[in-house]
């Protein structure tokens, strides 16, 4: 099959240091993109290491840090990209918070935390990006997730978050046809939360089609593929 390439393209990647976005951000430099990731909490040395390792496989590799929750320090990022010559061409909105909120707990600090970070920043960052690339072409492509069709017990808010997401995303792809391409990519169990026993981590893959969990490079590779 044509190898996926995004050579001479430059992709940012939010929440790119951890996880699932780091899992995307190497696709994409091993695809011949030039990467800009952001980060929020990771200390700025983990950030560094994490900047020497992708610039391994080739192409240029930057970090910039962000409260993507924060629609002033989203501005400082654009003049930031601005500033250093970044005119992204594909955004990635990996970036994402979750912890549990049993319903009758949720506080209004838990439900700002989840819908600032996982819809707000989103939404804010599409909209200055995406204005931006309607004259020359782009690539929009957000990390939704499987519970903004079937929510989470315990985790309402995360859920909501995430299907505002998918508006989102259909809302941009009508407004920013055709120069720009708007996706989502919703999956499943990949990784667990943090202190999920070996029982839960069956019972949930017991639940999907094909009775297993996946790996942060399933996505990565469903990315890509939106992504060139």
């Amino acid at each position: 099959s044509r190898r996926m390439t995004l050579k001479g393209k430059k992709v940012l990647v939010t929440g790119g240091i951890k996880r699932i976005g780091r899992a995307i951000a190497e696709a994409c430099v091993r695809a011949g993109a030039n990467l800009v990731l952001h980060y929020r909490n990771t200390p700025p040395h983990e950030a560094d290491q994490a900047v020497r390792a992708l610039k391994k496989y080739g192409g240029s590799v930057a970090a910039y840090s962000a409260d993507l929750a924060d629609v002033l320090q989203i501005k400082h990022l654009l003049t930031a990209l601005k500033r250093d010559g970044h005119e992204i061409d594909i955004l990635i909105n990996s970036a994402a918070v979750f912890f549990p909120t049993p319903l009758g707990q949720v506080s209004e600090s838990e439900w700002d935390q989840l819908l600032d970070t996982n819809l707000k920043g989103p939404f804010f960052l599409s909209q200055a990006l995406g204005q931006r690339m309607r004259a020359r072409g782009g690539r929009i492509i957000n990390i939704a997730d499987w519970s903004a069709l079937r929510p989470y017990p315990k985790y309402l808010p995360y859920g909501i978050a995430k299907a505002g997401l998918i508006a989102l995303t259909r809302g941009l792809a009508q407004e920013l046809a055709p120069r720009v391409l708007v996706n989502a990519v919703c999956p499943g169990p990949i990784l667990p939360p943090p202190g999920t026993t070996a029982r839960e981590k069956k019972a949930i893959a017991e639940k999907t089609l094909l009775k297993r969990g996946g790996a942060p490079e399933d996505v990565a590779k469903m990315v890509l593929f939106l992504a060139a």
